[in-house]
């Protein structure tokens, strides 16, 4: 429960009935009372105005309205055709290119318990934003706008921002997002993302411990094995009754020697050439659409060949979601605006900056607003000043006359 607005003052859950505050030790009503849990919460509208109140910043905040791109490519999310469709619905918000557009990262962070706290929060921040508009300066144009934003999706996708486990026995998310109470949700083609960057790594370390036939961490055990004599048909690789705890070698592992010489069967190369050149083409920098229509064709392929190398225990949920990733590359744009690797950086330099462990939250919250401070507001309007460099042809030759004194001033 979030203790503000109509519940400002209450001491105890209305949901559950637990105490709002720790318990003192002594009857000073004047102390300060210590509450069990603090949400940090950096008000949205002013850091989207700020986005404005520089000049740097404010050209790539317009910068996809000024650009041009070939027919048939994508270099930006405006290229895509989610952002078509909802300048379309909403051609208001299309004409002013100054107008922004919000996603929200949720990636290792938790919502189960406190949703509607953290997503309410942002909830009416956003739809006070697009209703109303806020007046923002502009300071490289020195005038103001009425500026609106829209979210139009939530990058991680389902399980963070919808509370609901999406592995194992509860895998079907059924649990209906707080983000459908925002007018224009349901108009959007797509409201969730695919992570990429877990499914890219994720993906990757299952294949190499594997290959490498790591024991510690490859999912190829003995409980695999048993399991495809029932499954699968494929003889040489089940165990033997006599022998139960010896594996048969499989010709997806490498030997030692095999490992020095780095030689895999050609119908194992050509598998796992297709999921890397799969993953090549959704994330670069320029999207052909032609060529990402054939993938959407050809990855349940790339699908299908990776099964009949692999045992039923290596894939999870996690390998059949690359079957979605040509599509929402598609219809979204590029992956790098849309995955987690620099949230992922920037929140690994958050974490090397706490100093208080018993308040990493407040580390971390203290530690941004001195980076965006430094950063946005001092080092982007720093002039450089330019050199001029003196060449042997700028200087003149003095005269044997001339005497050189400290009082000299001819």
């Amino acid at each position: 429960m979030l203790y503000w607005k109509d519940d400002v003052d209450l001491e105890y859950c209305k949901f559950c009935g637990d105490a709002r505050n720790k318990p003192t030790r002594g009857q000073d009503p004047c102390q300060k009372k210590s509450p069990y849990a603090v949400l940090w919460y950096l008000p949205l509208t002013p850091r989207l105005q700020r986005l404005y109140s520089s000049r740097s910043t404010t050209e790539h905040m317009t910068w996809h309205a000024t650009y041009q791109t070939e027919e048939g490519s994508m270099c930006h999310p405006s290229d895509a055709e989610a952002r078509k469709h909802f300048d379309q619905m909403y051609p208001d918000f299309a004409e002013e290119p100054r107008n922004v557009w919000l996603g929200l990262c949720t990636d290792d962070f938790m919502l189960h318990a406190s949703d509607r706290c953290v997503l309410g929060i942002v909830n009416r921040r956003a739809a006070a934003v697009v209703a109303c508009g806020v007046r923002t300066y502009v300071h490289a144009t020195d005038n103001e706008f009425i500026m609106h934003a829209t979210l139009m999706n939530d990058l991680p996708a389902y399980g963070m921002a919808s509370g609901w486990s999406t592995a194992r026995v509860m895998g079907c998310p059924t649990k209906k997002s707080i983000f459908w109470d925002i007018p224009y949700w349901s108009t959007l083609l797509i409201r969730h993302n695919l992570d990429v960057m877990h499914i890219e790594k994720n993906i990757f370390d299952n294949i190499f411990n594997t290959v490498m036939d790591i024991k510690e961490k490859m999912k190829d055990n003995l409980n695999a094995r048993w399991d495809l004599k029932s499954i699968c048909n494929r003889p040489e690789l089940e165990l033997d009754e006599c022998r139960p705890n010896i594996m048969p070698k499989a010709v997806y592992t490498l030997s030692k020697e095999q490992k020095r010489r780095e030689l895999l069967p050609e119908h194992i190369w050509s598998a796992l050439t297709g999921v890397s050149l799969l993953f090549k083409s959704i994330c670069s920098t320029t999207l052909d659409v032609h060529k990402l229509h054939e993938l959407e064709n050809s990855v349940a392929i790339i699908l299908c060949n990776l099964e009949k190398i692999f045992p039923p225990a290596f894939f999870d949920s996690m390998e059949y979601l690359i079957i979605h990733l040509p599509y929402e590359a598609r219809v979204g744009g590029p992956m790098q605006f849309r995955w987690m690797y620099p949230f992922e950086r920037f929140l690994c330099e958050l974490k090397k900056k706490v100093k208080n462990k018993a308040h990493v939250e407040a580390s971390i919250v203290e530690a941004y607003k001195l980076w965006t401070t430094i950063r946005l507001q001092i080092l982007h309007e720093v002039r450089r000043v330019k050199l001029t460099m003196i060449t042997k042809t700028m200087m003149k030759p003095a005269s044997r006359t001339t005497i050189l004194t400290m009082m000299n001033t001819n």
